[in-house]
């Protein structure tokens, strides 16, 4: 359980997804948003951000990765460029010349790539910490709560910690993927149209037009489920 405000040291953090987009390989990104803020009465330093999402998030999926760094969105805190989820889990890093004062908020947004969730629905949780300048005896502490408000019911403590949903239901999975365009010149590269996914027993009619709206392809099959 986090700090009480009603201490000196407290901090509180929401982590929110978005919802999952398919990729051209049936994999999904998915954009997270983690929002820290103070609200205790001391400033604090050696405020640190994280999320061991291999023990999380890794733990439900087939597969998964970090799409490109984390982004500092506000807060002058300074990011983990090391910062993978798994052997570095901070993503900002401790600082005792970073000062986080009552009311500050630091915002982080991260990327996944996910493969095959193993439900609709998987769970990831973040933490905050954070040490009073005042007294460094003081730390402060919370779990992240779903969403976008560290304090959802507004009292001033931040004690929520609901882990952060990310929800793939049937119309982020069942939605077939159409490739805006293909290159079948041979560097592995987008070589093949593949409309997926697609279910079994399913007609599938292309059409396929040029600039000037003359048809100059067309196919109609029956998706086998092989």
């Amino acid at each position: 359980n986090p700090v009480k405000p009603l201490g000196d040291a407290a901090i509180g953090v929401a982590l929110s997804a978005s919802k999952p987009v398919m990729q051209t390989d049936s994999t999904f990104n998915v954009k997270f948003r983690l929002i820290a803020r103070n609200y205790g009465k001391d400033t604090l330093n050696n405020v640190v951000l994280a999320n061991h999402i291999q023990s999380n998030i890794g733990q439900q999926v087939t597969a998964w990765s970090l799409v490109g760094k984390p982004t500092l969105v506000s807060g002058g805190v300074k990011l983990d460029s090391l910062f993978d989820g798994i052997a570095d889990t901070t993503l900002t890093v401790a600082s005792s010349t970073f000062k986080f004062a009552k009311g500050d908020s630091i915002v982080i947004e991260y990327t996944l790539n996910i493969r095959e969730p193993l439900q609709d629905t998987i769970y990831t949780q973040a933490s905050a910490t954070g040490i009073s300048i005042a007294d460094a005896t003081k730390i402060a502490f919370d779990l992240s709560t779903a969403g976008t408000n560290p304090d959802p019911n507004d009292d001033g403590n931040p004690s929520e910690n609901t882990k952060t949903p990310v929800i793939f239901d049937a119309s982020v999975t069942d939605s077939p993927f159409i490739p805006e365009g293909f290159s079948p010149n041979g560097d592995g590269i987008n070589d093949k149209f593949v409309i997926q996914p697609l279910n079994p027993d399913q007609r599938v009619e292309l059409k396929i037009f040029n600039r000037w709206g003359s048809l100059v392809y067309a196919s109609s099959i029956i998706v086998t489920g092989k």
